[in-house]
């Protein structure tokens, strides 16, 4: 069964792999100050016209969204997400292990070398495009305009259901009676043949 559910299901791109292999065995300072960590802070720099920038790199988005959190807002203050949100639905427990209330409301809109980097951006949304395109052709709308690889698609429960059965999907919320919105995340593993696949399925679903 192909996942759809996120576009981090996978270990890494092939290409990064390689770069990781070919250090395999060099020593490096830690904290970032190694060159290579040195040589994309000073690329990230220059493509955000930036050179005074202060830049600090995480592994990951819920490390990242505790610390800024916790370091903008003031002890008494809260967050502020949709009921939707990775925040309030993945991320709450570190969130609120700070201290900081995660307070949620109802909203309907709810890499190594930076070539690598723009190359599957434009790939992924690609990929998002022609399922987008696939959706719009058949007449569903959207939770919230597609923007990205990220689509969040509102189909009737019963088409959901059987779509689920056949693909790795996450059920975002029920936005009205009879209708369910499932989000699809395409990813740098997306090949063309996954989605003629899944257009062929869902066809099929109709």
């Amino acid at each position: 069964m192909y996942s759809f559910q996120n576009d981090y299901n996978e270990i890494a791109h092939p290409r990064v792999m390689q770069v990781l292999n070919d250090l395999v065995g060099k020593r490096f300072d830690g904290y970032s100050t190694d060159k290579y960590t040195q040589q994309i802070t000073e690329n990230i720099k220059q493509r955000i016209g930036r050179n005074d920038a202060d830049l600090h790199f995480f592994n990951g988005g819920t490390i990242t969204n505790l610390t800024a959190i916790s370091h903008v807002l003031r002890p008494h203050q809260a967050v502020i997400a949709v009921d939707s949100g990775h925040i309030a639905t993945h991320e709450t427990g570190a969130i609120e292990a700070t201290g900081h209330k995660v307070i949620t409301v109802s909203s309907g809109s709810g890499k190594f070398t930076d070539d690598l980097f723009f190359e599957l951006g434009k790939y992924v949304n690609d990929k998002a495009q022609q399922l987008v395109s696939l959706f719009e052709q058949k007449g569903f709308s959207f939770l919230a305009p597609p923007e990205s690889n990220q689509i969040f698609v509102i189909l009737p429960n019963q088409l959901a259901k059987k779509l689920m059965a056949h693909y790795a999907l996450r059920k975002i919320c029920e936005p009205n009676d009879g209708v369910s919105c499932l989000r699809l995340c395409t990813s740098w593993s997306t090949t063309q043949q996954d989605v003629d696949k899944f257009i062929t399925t869902f066809n099929q679903l109709l």
